[in-house]
């Protein structure tokens, strides 16, 4: 009578963990497909690969014990591997510096002693534009998304305290596609600006302007009007927020508040002295409100 044959004992861990490791790469392969994510994911995550050669180190010493019926080790080397997925896409979302992905972003030269600036901004996709204390002039990081906003590249001249600038998408972008621009300016100067993109979002509060020029949809908000007037030129869907008791006057179609009296061809603040003197292009759909 022959031994009956015993039967080999099988665990679902691995089959589980490497079934998860291909449904996190087709997701993450997925989304820089599908313009979710930026397709620069891919390189920054295979940036991390002495952490991928790590697993499989661990994985090749965990293999003795696993032959010896420690089947459920099997699910170390796929779960490692998802670890090193995720490690990788968190850094990447987080705009980490040290990653590939970094060498899109963009640093001016330093504020050091200029005074008035100029800069022409424009870019697809959104952009949202602040102000920095010291340091460089101006810095523009990418907003780490799918998206068709190449990486910025600049045209500088910096000449006896004054500083024109142009900083536009480059041409040939490759891997380095993403939603939009962080960008921010030094608080020092008397700043110029163009702006301009599809989604923008400026906070130009702590900043002194010369002038003003937005295109796109979104929120600008004003700073206090220093001694002299101050032109703003707005063409989109824009919802437009002036200091308290700051003098403006604005010219074409647009929604104001209550207390501000109208004009033939606009409406201006109840306030004297200078102020905003604000256009707004025709077609574009604007809104003034006071913070």
């Amino acid at each position: 009578m022959t031994e009956p044959t015993r039967r080999r004992h099988v665990s679902v861990w691995p089959l589980w963990a490497w079934v998860m490791t291909g449904v996190s790469a087709v997701a993450v392969g997925a989304g820089a497909i599908g313009g979710v994510l930026s397709p620069s994911i891919v390189l920054d995550i295979i940036s991390f690969w002495p952490g991928l050669v790590g697993a499989f180190l661990v994985a090749a010493a965990l293999w003795p014990v696993q032959r010896r019926g420690r089947r459920r080790l099997g699910a170390v080397l796929p779960l490692l591997m998802i670890s090193w997925l995720a490690s990788g896409s968190a850094l990447h979302l987080a705009g980490w510096n040290q990653l590939p992905s970094a060498a899109a972003d963009l640093v001016g030269p330093d504020a050091g002693l200029v005074t008035t600036a100029s800069l022409r901004i424009a870019t697809r996709g959104t952009l949202a534009l602040g102000g920095h204390g010291a340091g460089p002039l101006y810095r523009v990081e990418m907003v780490r998304r799918g998206g068709e906003a190449g990486p910025p590249e600049a045209l500088e001249r910096v000449d006896d305290g004054v500083a024109v600038l142009d900083v536009r998408p480059q041409a040939e972008v490759g891997w380095f596609r993403f939603a939009g621009w962080e960008a921010s300016v030094a608080e020092n100067p008397t700043w110029q600006l163009e702006a301009e993109a599809d989604v923008v979002e400026l906070d130009l509060a702590t900043l002194r302007l010369a002038g003003l020029r937005v295109e796109g949809a979104g929120r600008v908000d004003l700073p206090r009007v220093g001694a002299d007037p101050v032109p703003v030129r707005l063409q989109g869907s824009i919802l437009l927020t002036v200091p308290d008791g700051t003098a403006a006057e604005v010219t074409g179609q647009a929604t104001v508040p209550t207390t501000w009296e109208r004009l033939e061809n606009g409406a201006r603040a109840p306030v004297d002295g200078p102020g905003y003197v604000i256009e707004v292009i025709g077609g574009a759909t604007v809104e003034i409100t006071e913070r």
